[in-house]
């Protein structure tokens, strides 16, 4: 099999393990076309973007928050599974 069709069996593999609520398999995606929000801590949590109130923002330096919104937007243009 080549590298290509390795790619795709791969990607199909990980489509069906992707983790779905609601009948919807998630993927990462730029924020303006989110419809979620995952969020971590001591067990994480998945959540509406029409449910949220932001009431505040993680007190961390500036250098930090940057590094994880970069992290997130390259997450997002590759568009994969949430596995």
């Amino acid at each position: 099999m080549s590298g290509q069709g390795w790619a795709k069996v791969i990607s199909e593999l990980l489509y069906e393990s992707a983790y779905q609520r609601d009948g919807v398999r998630f993927q990462w995606c730029l924020r303006e076309e989110a419809t979620h929000v995952s969020g971590s801590g001591v067990c994480g949590c998945l959540a509406e973007i029409t449910r949220i109130r932001v009431t505040g923002q993680v007190e961390q330096p500036a250098d930090v928050l940057e590094s994880e919104r970069a992290i997130a937007r390259a997450l997002g243009r590759e568009g994969r599974i949430v596995s």
